[in-house]
């Protein structure tokens, strides 16, 4: 085998191994973002805004106590309903599941 050989299976090797490393490096921040989502549910509304529904509200205006709160959201009518400025939401959670042991 001549050296020009050994030298283009290497580069096709290192192609691979770099094309390997990119994908990992994707999947490894796509990850991360799932975490950081998990760690901290909360979603600027300059970053997303929710399609519709109902959703938890942050109010940093509201009264002490009251800033989070269960609110609607309709992109057709006038966004989040009610008289305070809301900064950040996330979607409600799902219900809990019946226990069949009751």
């Amino acid at each position: 085998m001549s050296e020009f050989d050994v030298v283009g299976k290497q580069k096709v090797r290192i192609e691979r191994l770099e094309q390997y490393i990119s994908e990992q490096a994707r999947q490894f921040s796509e990850l991360l973002e799932d975490n950081n989502r998990l760690c901290n549910p909360w979603i600027s509304v300059e970053d997303e805004l929710p399609r519709w529904g109902y959703v938890i509200a942050f109010r940093p205006d509201a009264p002490k106590g009251n800033e989070v709160a269960t609110v609607q959201y309709n992109p057709h009518h006038l966004g989040f309903y009610g008289n305070f400025e809301v900064t950040h939401w996330m979607p409600l959670p799902k219900p809990p599941k019946e226990s069949n042991d009751e």
